[in-house]
């Protein structure tokens, strides 16, 4: 094995064979691999041994002087890439089952990792709550206030009657979902902000709707030109956030929310998370302090977007 750097020129028959020890070693290696064809069944991950390996077709960029002095077009050969000391792995914008299909690799990169709830992206101006409560108005008789609590003390009923429960809140926001979720518009600057952190990290929505709203969820950020992972969650948010840092090997993570439950939450359940406060709703966020478990409030992506990519520059975790 020879230390990432300049490839030397192969001689055919000759192997070109690389490690990489730092970020500026895999650049040499992505360089290497720039448009290599990869089917989906080549891809295997060995969780025992902590491996993720993959099986490309791709240029011998290498031989590009060569190649070009003896008037040759690009030829392309099968290398083998492995991957050390990877705890989980994660597949977006395919799918694992898909074995048949060809992938074109583009780039490989360190990332960092980032969890988002994805009731941040939605409640961009009020007439989202207006939408919401006209139609608990129209088709259940019940009015809606938000009061900066949660949504089941945010319900009245029209008649006088008990308040819903909050296994009824969930029902009815489990209903809402899949039938309003094309007219709801997105946050001012939220897409801006997660394609741009998207470039150095992966972006995971963890919301807390039903689980039969997750292909609603995904299809609707695909709407809006928003390929994501999506992952549905009932209760305090600090376990699931916990299990997606494990499962990316404990990188620096960024965890964003609107609610103190679950900032205290992942306070308690993955403290070396940063955690931002953001109320994106204009109508709510004068009513709601600061969660004190976040670390920063923040109601605008603009300013989020700089907060977060300082954390993944400083390549530290939260303190606890």
């Amino acid at each position: 094995m020879t230390e990432a750097g300049p490839p030397e020129p192969a001689r055919h028959g000759n192997g070109l064979r690389l490690r990489a020890a730092d970020a500026e070693d895999l650049a040499v290696i992505s360089a290497c691999l720039q448009d290599a064809l990869v089917s989906v069944r080549d891809l295997a991950y060995d969780p025992p041994a902590r491996t993720f390996l993959l099986v490309g077709n791709r240029f011998r960029w290498e031989r590009g002087d060569a190649d070009a002095r003896e008037g040759a077009s690009f030829e392309r050969i099968l290398c083998g890439v492995a991957f050390d000391a990877v705890d989980g792995v994660a597949y977006r914008g395919f799918h694992r089952s898909e074995e048949d299909r060809i992938l074109s690799l583009l780039a490989i990169q360190d990332l960092e990792d980032l969890a988002v709830s994805a009731d941040k992206l939605w409640p961009a101006h009020p007439q989202n709550l207006g939408k919401y409560a006209d139609w608990l108005r129209e088709s259940h008789d019940i009015d809606f206030t938000p009061n900066g609590g949660d949504f089941a003390t945010s319900m009245t009923r029209r008649d006088g009657g008990a308040p819903p429960t909050r296994e009824e809140m969930w029902a009815l926001l489990d209903q809402f979902f899949p039938a309003e979720m094309e007219r709801q518009t997105l946050v001012p600057h939220a897409r801006e902000a997660l394609a741009a952190l998207a470039e150095t990290a992966d972006v995971v929505i963890l919301t807390n709707l039903g689980d039969g709203n997750r292909q609603p969820r995904i299809e609707q950020l695909l709407g809006h030109g928003m390929d994501y992972r999506v992952e549905t969650n009932q209760g305090g948010k600090g376990n699931p956030v916990a299990r997606l840092v494990a499962e990316h090997g404990d990188p620096v993570t960024v965890f964003v929310d609107d609610l103190a439950v679950h900032h205290d939450s992942v306070a308690r359940h993955a403290p070396g998370v940063h955690r931002l406060h953001m109320i994106s709703e204009p109508a709510l966020a004068p009513h709601v302090p600061r969660a004190p478990a976040a670390h920063v409030r923040i109601d605008d992506w603009r300013e989020a977007q700089d907060w977060i990519a300082a954390r993944f520059a400083a390549g530290r975790h939260a303190e606890a």
